[in-house]
């Protein structure tokens, strides 16, 4: 890709993602902004590296400003995002989509036998993940990371605020909505951390607990508004999951939740839910408007739900195939369908029945209150956290 192409690019990218970033932690009173990483409170200077096989946004420093700019380097772009010198260096990277690592030390092995490294740092080495290269279709980020080497008798800690690559043909993704999706998706995972530190003292862990307490009330606001609307289109919802994936991943016992995945030539899953690498479980989710009938007032499944049911065994097919690449991965499909709330006890004893059948085929249906339901009980959760935090301090 020409330089003047990628710098324009990474522009506009850049730009979506610093204004989408400020708009949502705009909502935030000031006091918490120190808990968000500083890429994502501040302007940047940034800089786009255009290699022979891919490209590199990298957030270099705070500045007065946002500004971007590009470069074109020699060769490929592993020599000038990592200090690539010898088999000593680090992993692999290929078809890897929506792959991060955040908040950590990665040091490799010639860097480890030379120093005492603090709890925590991560070794990674050429038995694990080879030696350092990036191949094809690339889009993958590292935040708030410091990498540590030691290349012949020489040190060296790199501290990368936020680093994004990719490579062909993923360059192509790279343009103001990336950017923007890519920042909710930022917002909404470091907002899932729940994390309280022992070695904290008590006043930081209240704050903290705040913090969380009041992005849970945000984003339980949000979806509960979103699903009691009766226009609400299947597009909206699927987006709103896809930017808030902990709502599903956190109530279904998954890791990771990754969006519009395409499982053959005729199915593309609304999600697809795993948990361990390679998967322990996968769980393909088909999304149908919130304010679809489940059940008719006959006793019977309604139409819509039908199609999602079949959907859903398409989908546990497909995944079923590709035993390559997911081993023994065990398998199931979920449905996510109307309100719980608009059925009376006869029809949500039936979609109980409708559940029990399902079973034998690992496909379960549940509705948005449920999810909803799972959204509350984590705020309820922060809430005695707080307490008891207040009552310590």
């Amino acid at each position: 890709m020409p330089v003047r192409e990628a710098e324009t690019k990474a522009k506009v990218f850049s730009k979506a993602l610093a204004g989408t970033l400020a708009q949502l932690i705009s909502q935030f009173p000031k006091q918490y902004w120190p808990f968000f990483p500083s890429y994502m409170t501040r302007p940047f200077r940034i800089r786009a590296i255009v290699a022979s096989n891919g490209i590199a946004i990298r957030y270099v420093r705070p500045a007065a400003k946002l500004r971007v700019v590009a470069s074109a380097v020699r060769g490929r772009l592993e020599g000038s995002i990592f200090p690539l010198a010898s088999a000593s260096n680090m992993f692999l990277l290929e078809n890897a989509h929506e792959v991060s690592i955040a908040h950590m030390r990665l040091a490799n092995q010639a860097f480890a036998d030379s120093h005492d490294l603090k709890e925590g740092t991560n070794l990674v080495c050429p038995s694990d993940f080879g030696v350092a290269e990036v191949r094809g279709n690339v889009e993958s980020s590292f935040e708030d990371v410091q990498f540590a080497w030691r290349i012949g008798r020489r040190d060296s800690v790199i501290y990368e605020y936020f680093l994004l690559i990719f490579s062909p043909p993923a360059t192509d993704l790279i343009d103001s909505r990336l950017g923007s999706r890519l920042a909710e998706s930022r917002f909404e995972g470091f907002l899932s951390w729940i994390i309280f530190d022992s070695s904290n003292p008590k006043s930081f862990q209240l704050d903290y607990a705040r913090f969380l307490l009041f992005a849970s009330k945000m984003l339980e606001k949000q979806f509960a508004n979103l699903i009691q609307r009766g226009d609400v289109e299947e597009a909206e919802l699927q987006e709103f999951l896809c930017d808030h994936r902990t709502i599903l991943a956190s109530m279904l016992g998954y890791q990771l939740a990754q969006c519009k995945v395409r499982l053959s030539p005729a199915d593309i899953a609304d999600f697809v839910l795993t948990f361990g690498s390679p998967p322990l479980k996968s769980l393909a989710v088909e999304i149908e408007p919130s304010h679809y009938e489940v059940i008719t007032s006959a006793g019977k499944q309604s139409s819509r739900l039908k199609g999602a049911i079949d959907q859903a065994r398409r989908y546990v097919r497909a995944i079923g195939e590709q035993r390559d690449a997911i081993g023994k991965s065990e398998i199931a499909g979920l449905v996510v369908i109307g309100r719980s709330t608009s059925m009376d006890s006869t029809r949500r004893e039936q979609l109980m029945q409708l559940n029990k059948l399902l079973s034998s085929e690992r496909i379960m249906v549940i509705t948005f209150d449920e999810l909803l339901d799972n959204l509350q009980s984590r705020r309820i959760e922060l809430e005695r956290i707080e307490r008891d935090l207040s009552a310590g301090c």
